[in-house]
């Protein structure tokens, strides 16, 4: 208690202070998460338009790289994931691809089948991808997907053949989230498979994919109709050649 009306002013002084420096202290957290809420929306901007960078240097693929994301993030919830990793890969998916601004556009937009040659300039994609995105500590599970969605749990995939879970599981979940869309979307070399034919494909594609992504996609196939539905392009593609690479 105060003894005298010194202390008594000098206590409502220090009091007035310290609510003043903790008004300051609120504004400067408001301040900083007003920034760090900033930064993250122009971060997810420059992801998205990077994306779709590299998927019209390829060709016009319609809102592929959102069905992508939105696959990877279901199907990763649904194998219980933690929170953070299913949140990543809601946003890295969309990057596996951009490896291919390195590739020649002639090459990407090439009908009919590739040659051997060719064959390897276009698996190198993958290479770039890595090459881009690997400086960024945000971006590393986006690298590790597009140096890996092509690879395979038998170990048949490229760029490094690498098998099973010498494979990152974010790019394990991404391959076959990448396969079922380019299943399923009308190219201007291919027409689009049914839900159903790609379900079937898929289950039996033994050896291409981890086998427990593979089963929770098959449990749970029905929630890639209707992204793929939500989602789906309004303007088909024509229909003028045919390339039967599998993607």
């Amino acid at each position: 208690m105060p003894t005298n009306d010194a202390e008594l002013y000098r206590l409502r002084l220090e009091n007035a202070t310290l609510r003043r420096d903790l008004a300051s202290l609120r504004e400067a957290q408001a301040t900083i998460a007003g920034l760090r809420d900033e930064t993250e929306r122009a971060f997810m901007i420059s992801v998205t338009l990077l994306a779709k960078a590299a998927e019209l240097h390829d060709e016009e693929t319609g809102n592929h790289i959102l069905r992508v994301d939105r696959y990877a993030a279901d199907l990763s919830t649904r194998m219980a994931l933690p929170a953070a990793f299913c949140r990543e890969i809601g946003y890295s998916a969309a990057l596996h691809d951009v490896g291919k601004m390195s590739i020649d556009s002639a090459l990407l937009r090439k009908r009919g089948s590739l040659t051997p040659a060719e064959r390897r300039e276009m698996e190198l994609h993958t290479e770039y991808g890595w090459q881009i995105l690997r400086q960024s500590d945000r971006l590393r599970m986006a690298a590790d997907i597009a140096r890996c969605h092509h690879e395979r749990w038998d170990g048949q995939g490229y760029p490094r053949g690498l098998a099973g879970e010498d494979i990152p599981l974010a790019a394990r979940i991404v391959a076959l989230c990448d396969v079922y869309d380019a299943l399923r979307s009308p190219r201007p070399y291919k027409e689009g498979m049914a839900h159903e034919d790609v379900r079937e494909r898929l289950a039996s594609a033994d050896g291409h994919f981890d086998p427990a992504v593979r089963s929770c996609f098959l449990a749970h196939h029905e929630s890639f109709a209707a992204i793929y539905t939500d989602l789906v392009d309004r303007k088909p593609a024509r229909a003028d050649g045919a390339r039967p690479d599998l993607p």
